[in-house]
């Protein structure tokens, strides 16, 4: 009887030493708590009877290491960073961007290119537009000047 429970005893223990190790190969690792050096920012038409888009980040926050692209699985969106209104003296409208395209073109299911941010701290404003700005720089579907503004804001 004694070396049956051994027995009984030896195989639990190998069982929750089995157990224990394949546990800890299916546990999630912890969320870092630092910021990932790559933000994508989802864009999407608003919902009826609403008009106009929604940006999943209105305000992206940005090290200057730091790289973001916007995403669409809707439809196509230009943004730009120099056809806005400036929503307040003194700011001048310029884009973070490296490299500097403006504006940038976000094909609906295929993201946009990747961009790197200057070294200059600054908040930076962006309006999303439904249609090429170039041809028609009114009406964006997300001004930079809206509550809950689209913007950049690069810090080091």
């Amino acid at each position: 009887m004694k070396t049956r429970q051994l027995l009984f005893v030896l195989v639990g223990i190998i069982g929750l030493i089995i157990a224990f190790e394949i546990g800890r190969h299916f546990q999630t690792s912890p969320r870092s708590t630092r910021s990932s050096n790559e933000r994508t920012v989802s864009i999407s038409a608003s919902p009826s009877p609403d008009t106009g888009c929604e940006v999943d980040y209105p305000v992206a926050f940005l090290r200057q290491r730091n790289h973001i692209q916007w995403a669409s699985n809707d439809n196509r969106y230009w943004i730009t960073f120099l056809t806005i209104e400036p929503p307040v003296p003194g700011y001048t409208p310029e884009s973070p961007l490296v490299p500097p395209d403006d504006p940038i073109v976000v094909d609906a299911n295929q993201p946009s290119t990747k961009y790197g941010v200057t070294s200059r701290e600054k908040y930076y404003m962006y309006a999303i537009y439904n249609h090429d700005p170039k041809t028609d720089p009114s009406n964006p579907c997300k001004k930079a000047t809206d509550d809950r503004d689209t913007g950049l804001n690069v810090k080091r």
